[in-house]
């Protein structure tokens, strides 16, 4: 995700465009400033906080997906279980063994299971039942596994425009400061400009961080 941050942050710092032509023109200062957005990024506080809060959420709804996926083939009953020894603040031995088998290994088994009924060449009456039974567990698993994957992926991206959008308000606010006090017409991308301009990476870190 972060490549998702820094273009945000990118094009906002691209995006400065005529902001004092008048005063420019009658004024030695550079008509044009450069930002380091690396470096701005890198060391403002803000945004580092703010990074390591989604970073956190992201991690929890992918443990939620990862999980749901470790135990689609329990039953109901056996996911509502789970659930009950997750919940409790001190386990015995027998219920920890028995909720480490419900996070992964039954599913495991279950699968494998799957696996050879379908390969028989022949099957008797129970175990077309039991492969039936396993499909139709398993065609409803994949079904609620996406469309909880499409939920946390929209909670993911709510969570990154929530917190981005303030940084992106005053990032926006400094580089405008920066542009009037220095009388630039633009404030450019550093690693975009071959030659020329006033480098104010640090006049923007310090109106970012005093705020």
């Amino acid at each position: 995700m972060k490549s998702r941050w820094t273009i945000v942050a990118l094009v906002l710092m691209a995006g400065m465009g005529a902001l004092a032509p008048a005063r420019a023109a009658t004024t030695s200062a550079p008509a044009v400033g450069v930002v380091d957005h690396g470096k701005v990024l890198a060391q403002y506080k803000a945004y580092q906080d703010a990074e390591k809060e989604y970073d956190g959420f992201r991690r929890d709804r992918q443990d939620r997906l990862d999980e749901a996926n470790a135990t689609r083939l329990l039953s109901d009953a056996e996911k509502q279980e789970l659930q009950n020894l997750k919940a409790l603040a001190a386990r015995t031995t027998a219920q920890n063994e028995r909720m480490m088998q419900l996070l992964g290994p039954l599913t495991e088994e279950r699968l494998k299971e799957w696996d050879t009924l379908r390969l028989l060449p022949q099957r008797d009456e129970k175990q077309e039942a039991r492969l039936k039974e396993l499909v139709t567990l398993l065609e409803t698993r994949t079904n609620e596994l996406k469309t909880l994957k499409e939920t946390l992926d929209k909670e993911i991206n709510a969570k990154a425009d929530t917190l981005m959008k303030p940084i992106t308000d005053k990032i926006d606010a400094a580089l405008k400061a920066v542009a009037e006090k220095e009388h630039f017409i633009a404030i450019l991308q550093k690693d975009s400009v071959l030659y020329g301009g006033k480098d104010v990476t640090e006049d923007v870190l310090a109106q970012l961080n005093k705020t």
